[in-house]
């Protein structure tokens, strides 16, 4: 079962020309503690969010470590290509994970979803691992990116579900693939494309895309407003619809409008 660390202030920086940055983190209504973390690095373009698992096991801890690992590896990376980091950040988020729990083995079952993007120039690369999802909104359409890591998430894949009965199904919190402490090999999902005047991209928790419909969420993110205003917006209808789990949004918005 999820849970999480106390909730991270909203983040709002600008990094050159038409380019907004936001995050925030809520515990929501229902869990004790927050096991999400997010961290947004403008001036090298990065975006991360975790959704820490495992409960008593220390889900915050294995949520900051993969965050940690993944910053540092494209912070130190150089001008090597970004998808070559993010793939070497998630290997060595498990092994820091791996690394923790050999030190505290009464933590031994934590583990992480995760999932970063890195812009460079009009470029973007995405890694992920779970259900953290990733989505872009682009000429008022909202498109996922990412495919969930759990049996719902391989039904809607195959098409066997439609996206309202992928977020209701009650296997929707079993997540399959993830940074753990189990050693095996690491392979994050990982895709690249060009931004475009306008895009919006946004990394978020299941505590808001599993309490909040498609249509709500494009509602939300497609509006005229400020990066900091939309991740508000998004927080709030999670609240709204009953903060079951903890709530974590990262948006990064191209051409940012003026005030």
């Amino acid at each position: 079962m999820k849970t999480a660390h106390p909730a991270v202030r909203p983040d709002r920086r600008s990094v050159g020309f038409g380019m907004d940055w936001a995050g925030a983190s809520d515990r929501g209504l229902v869990r004790t503690t927050n096991q999400d973390a997010f961290l947004i690095v403008p001036e090298s373009g990065l975006l991360i969010v975790a959704d820490g698992m495992g409960g008593q096991a220390a889900g915050d801890v294995a949520a900051a470590l993969a965050v940690a690992a993944v910053s540092e590896a494209i912070l130190s990376g150089g001008d090597r290509p970004a998808a070559t980091l993010l793939d070497q950040g998630f290997v060595c988020a498990e092994a820091a994970v791996c690394r923790h729990v050999l030190a505290h083995p009464a933590r031994r079952g934590m583990a992480t979803a995760v999932a970063a993007a890195v812009i460079r120039g009009n470029r973007v690369a995405l890694a992920h691992l779970g259900d953290v999802r990733i989505y872009l909104a682009r000429d008022d359409l909202l498109q996922r990116l990412t495919d969930d890591h759990t049996p719902p998430g391989r039904l809607l894949l195959a098409g066997l579900l439609n996206e309202e009965e992928a977020r209701q199904h009650p296997d929707r919190n079993v997540v399959l693939e993830a940074v753990t402490d189990s050693k095996r090999p690491v392979r994050p999902q990982l895709a690249s494309f060009d931004l475009q005047d306008g895009d919006c991209l946004l990394l978020c928790s299941d505590g808001l895309w599993g309490d909040v419909p498609h249509s709500e969420l494009a509602a939300a993110i497609t509006v005229s407003c400020s990066a900091t205003d939309i991740v508000q917006r998004l927080i709030d209808r999670a609240i709204a619809a009953g903060g079951t789990d903890n709530i974590t949004a990262a948006l990064f918005r191209c051409r940012a409008p003026a005030d």
